[in-house]
This record gives C-alpha cells, sequence and structure tokens, in this order.
C-alpha cells in the first residue's frame, strides 16, 4: 500500500486575496503507528500519517493491501488494534 500526497494548493489552504499568506493551520490528521489486525490477519500495519489541513492524499495498493481498512480506521467506523489516531 501507498500513501500519495498532491502537493498543489488547493482551493481550501490558497492564499487570502488580500495576498497575505494564510495561518499555519497545523496539521488536520495525525496517526501513530495505527495497526489493525483480524484473527491472524494484520490489514494495517504501523502506519503513521501526518497529513495538513487542505492536502490531497490518495492511498494506492494491490487488492487485500489495507486500503480500505485504513480508510474505515481513519474515519472510526473501526477501531485500531493498536496505536492512535489524533
Amino acid at each position: 500500500m501507498s500513501i500519495i500526497k498532491d502537493h498543489r494548493r488547493s482551493a481550501c489552504n490558497s492564499a487570502p486575496h488580500d495576498g497575505e499568506p494564510q495561518a499555519d493551520r497545523g496539521p488536520s490528521l495525525v496517526t501513530d503507528a495505527v495497526s489493525k489486525v483480524f484473527d491472524q490477519t494484520r490489514a494495517v500495519d504501523n502506519v503513521s500519517l501526518d497529513i495538513p489541513a487542505g492536502q490531497f492524499v490518495g492511498v494506492i495498493g494491490r487488492s487485500g493491501a489495507g486500503k480500505s481498512t485504513l480508510l474505515r480506521l481513519l474515519n472510526r467506523l473501526t477501531d485500531p488494534s493498536a496505536g492512535r489516531i489524533l
């Protein structure tokens, strides 16, 4: 599984019209060593992310790599077996 970040500016993090830079809003999504285990299968293994507000991110990987499980963890539809989602 790979996490792809798009570093282009989005409408939500572009500078205001008056030319002043926008204040740093800090990270909007942080995970710390998140893992999810189903029986003997480790679906997500020690994932740490620090995604700033306004960042576009894609998750790609083969079938069974843990993409859907990671997204379910991030939106709190399931609880991690280990680690923290801040």
